[in-house]
């Protein structure tokens, strides 16, 4: 039975030794990080599981039997905006990444990950901060480099709002902090939005990266 002060995680992989072995990792730093994990070995599994349960993170092969990742993890988060989906592939093709990450999930791993690196990971997601895997970090920073700055530069307000969103502060934080109306930090949200033409968390990590925040 899950205490209250565990994570509850769904692992979705369609090969046992898989979860097994990630099972074993997030056992290994119990004392850290108790969580209680449960498992699914496809899409449909897994989106059973987690309509009768709010799990505080699911972390998702990228390639499941039945579906793709990308569909499973967009009706996950229809049906709860705020779950954080970590995925998981053999794959550091940036296509794949990109395609996740649109969908809604909040990283990427790879499957090589060891247990402190996966430690690290799920602390950050389950606090709705992004997490990849350093060879994915590194070839997104390389290719933010390669990417034509915004066509309209963001103020120095601008760049303030989008680093307390991107520290995962509550719009009424955020306004306490500059000194400005909640309503006042809404319209920033809404106009970083459009300024960067991005649709999520992720897409603001990637500008982020290449702003230098």
């Amino acid at each position: 039975m899950k205490t209250e002060n565990q994570l509850s995680i769904l692992i979705v992989d369609d090969h046992k030794m898989v979860r097994d072995g990630l099972k074993v990792m997030i056992h290994s730093f119990r004392q850290h990080l108790p969580a209680q994990v449960e498992e699914a070995d496809s899409s449909r599994e897994a989106l059973r599981k987690s309509a009768r349960k709010s799990y505080d993170l699911v972390i998702m092969d990228y390639h499941l039997p039945d579906g793709t990742a990308v569909d499973t993890v967009l009706r996950m988060k229809r049906a709860r905006p705020m779950l954080p989906v970590l995925a998981l592939s053999n794959s550091d093709e940036l296509k794949l990444v990109q395609s996740i990450l649109d969908a809604g999930a909040i990283g990427y791993l790879l499957k090589n990950i060891e247990a402190r690196e996966l430690q690290l990971a799920i602390g950050r997601a389950v606090l709705h901060q992004p997490y990849f895997s350093n060879e994915i970090a590194l070839r997104l920073l390389q290719q933010q480099g390669k990417m034509k700055p915004v066509a309209a530069p963001l103020t120095p307000r601008e760049r303030e709002v989008l680093k307390c969103i991107l520290d995962e502060w509550k719009d009424d934080k955020i306004a306490a902090e500059l000194g400005i109306s909640k309503r006042t930090v809404q319209v920033h949200r809404s106009n970083l939005m459009q300024k960067l033409q991005v649709k999520n968390i992720a897409g603001l990590v990637k500008v982020a990266i290449r702003e230098g925040l």
